[in-house]
Formats: structure tokens, C-alpha cells, sequence
């Protein structure tokens, strides 16, 4: 009883961590986005920072190391969403396949199935 009141309220505590996670996520894309041209290349990425102190524009830059790990975030996102969803599609075809194949050796496994051979009828 206890143990199903802790899992209750533990999935109900994550599911707002979620919600609340996500649209800090939304809101930081939707309202922060900018770009930096650095050696020609447009980067465009998005966090909160002031863009003026008063009524003096703030210069906001980084560094190149901070682009470079802006590179390596987005790519490994990316690609480990690509291998995420490949991973899915293969172990559902791959179950699908199992079940299928099982399915129809399992009738041949049953001694009075009606795949099999029967006697005349008399």
C-alpha cells in the first residue's frame, strides 16, 4: 500500500520536473535566441543574457572554445537522437519478426493442431 502511494506520487512529482523542464527549455529557445559570425560561420544558439544595461548595448561573445563545445552539444544531441530512434525501429521489427516466426512454428509444435496431417476420414 505504502510502496504504491510512493510510486504515485514520485511519477506525479517527475511528470512536473518534466513539465517544468521543457518549457524552461521552450521559453529559453523562444525568447533568447541569437547568432555570432565567427570566421564566417554563423552560429546560432540560444540562452539568457542581457542584451543591453540600460540604454548601452552589451557586447556578448565567447569564446571559441565555448562554440566548439556549442558544436559538440548540438551534433551528439542530434546524432544520439538518430541512434535512439534507430535502436526502437530495429528492436520493434526485430519483436515483430520474433512473434511472427514463433507463432507459426508454434503450431507445428502442438501434436493435435490442425496444420498437421490427419488420417482419413472413414
Amino acid at each position: 500500500m505504502m510502496l504504491s502511494l510512493f510510486k504515485r506520487i514520485y511519477k506525479k512529482i517527475t511528470g512536473y520536473f518534466l513539465f517544468m523542464l521543457f518549457c524552461g527549455y521552450f521559453a529559453s529557445i523562444t525568447f533568447f535566441p541569437h547568432y555570432h559570425v565567427v570566421d564566417g560561420v554563423t552560429i546560432v544558439h540560444s540562452h539568457p543574457y542581457k542584451s543591453q544595461s540600460g540604454d548601452i548595448p552589451v557586447n556578448h561573445n565567447h569564446s571559441k572554445d565555448v562554440f566548439v563545445l556549442i558544436q559538440f552539444i548540438s551534433h551528439f544531441i542530434a546524432t544520439a537522437l538518430i541512434i535512439h530512434w534507430g535502436i526502437l525501429i530495429f528492436r520493434k521489427t526485430l519483436n515483430i519478426s520474433i512473434i511472427l516466426s514463433e507463432t507459426n512454428h508454434c503450431f507445428s509444435l502442438y501434436p493435435y493442431s490442425p496444420f498437421l496431417p490427419r488420417a482419413p476420414t472413414l
